[in-house]
């Protein structure tokens, strides 16, 4: 059983126009819902990765990022 998945954020998780597919969306949120943690790695601070988390739904204080890599 997978419990994590790291996701790099640009050119990874985010397109060329810095936007998240609809069907990564879906995977992510499928997921999520069962238990498997979602982490947002990036040089960005966390404040550059916080709508990315809201959009994917990665709110709860269980989740992580990894921020300035």
């Amino acid at each position: 059983m997978i419990k994590l998945v790291a996701l790099d954020t640009d050119g990874t998780l985010l397109n060329s126009q810095n936007k998240i597919l609809d069907s990564t969306k879906q995977v992510v949120k499928k997921a999520l819902e069962q238990g498997v943690k979602i982490v947002l790695c990036s040089g960005r601070p966390f404040a550059g990765l916080e709508p990315y988390m809201k959009e994917l739904g990665i709110t709860s204080t269980e989740q992580y990022v990894v921020t300035l890599s």
